[in-house]
């Protein structure tokens, strides 16, 4: 158990380095955050081509949750590294 601390503390230090250095992680991270926030542009396309109010109003919404979502995660993943 005594191991395991040092290996955990380890683990944060070089989470929280601060590198400014591009890791894989990050640039997955970018890539992955990049198809979201395009995914919820496409819905905000796709919300005034579907048929009916309430799920014209969903697929809406749902482009907002996307957007908000791939702005929210580098911010909260990336973001706390580098403070």
């Amino acid at each position: 158990m005594h191991g395991e601390h040092f290996a955990v503390a380890d683990f944060v230090a070089r989470a929280t380095s601060r590198s400014w250095e591009p890791t894989l992680v990050s640039v997955l991270i970018a890539i992955g955050c990049i198809i979201i926030f395009g995914a919820g542009i496409w819905c905000y396309g796709l919300a005034f081509q579907v048929d009916g109010d309430t799920l014209r109003l969903l697929v809406f919404l749902a482009g907002i949750l996307l957007n908000s979502l791939a702005l929210f995660i580098p911010w909260q993943l990336v973001g706390q590294s580098r403070k």
